[in-house]
């Protein structure tokens, strides 16, 4: 085996798994500006609606608080990944 064709795959292999943690990375990333999203839009129906019944309110307390684990899990996971 010829030492250029390895160190040629060995480059285009390095090369693809870069373009592949690139786009993990931009995926990671809007997923949690969707997250951030969620999270604000169910605050806003709690602060905002006039008239939002004692069940409506809890459950958007309860998919606020559930949204919040998950972006602490993506923002650590981040982390290790980065």
């Amino acid at each position: 085996m010829d030492i250029r064709s390895t160190n040629t795959k060995v480059v285009g292999n390095h090369t693809q798994a870069m373009k592949h943690m690139g786009k993990l990375s931009l995926k990671i990333e809007t997923i949690t500006d969707q997250v951030e999203k969620m999270i604000l839009d169910y605050k806003k129906i709690n602060i905002n609606s006039p008239q939002i019944s004692p069940e409506e309110a809890s459950y958007n307390r309860g998919a606020v608080d559930a949204l919040q684990k998950v972006l602490e899990n993506l923002k650590k996971d981040c982390n290790k990944f980065g």
